[in-house]
């Protein structure tokens, strides 16, 4: 009897400290001045064809007060382009000035069906 009553205060002991730790605060998070982050939404255009069908093209909106937001830590605009089916998919550079127009295309659809979704990321912080 002595070995399982030596056991108990040891799981007893051993339920206190998880319990202490569970309850135990967590460290502050480090808190992000304001300079840090921007206030920052999304627009996109989408469209779906069928197999074979010729290439098309949609244009993101420019929400009024924006700019395109940049990915951060580098120059290049922060988008993303989703896509299913086989087809080539890109942000077109001659239609595309990124301030008042941004114009997305895909090829010919090489697959049953294909869809895309060309998503471009906003910052609007007042100015």
């Amino acid at each position: 009897m002595l070995p399982f009553a030596g056991m108990h205060s040891s799981y007893r002991l051993l339920s206190y400290a998880l319990i202490l730790l569970w309850a135990w605060p967590a460290p502050p998070a480090a808190a992000q001045s304001p300079s840090d982050f921007t206030a920052t939404t999304e627009q996109s255009c989408s469209f779906g064809m069928a197999k074979g069908e010729a290439s098309q093209h949609c244009q993101v909106p420019i929400p009024a007060g924006c700019l395109v937001a940049r990915i951060p830590g580098t120059t290049k605009p922060w988008t993303t382009i989703s896509k299913g089916g086989k087809m080539t998919c890109q942000f077109q550079e001659k239609q595309t000035d990124w301030k008042t127009k941004i114009t997305g295309t895909c090829g010919r659809c090489g697959t049953e069906h294909c869809s895309v979704q060309f998503i471009v990321r906003f910052d609007c912080t007042p100015r």
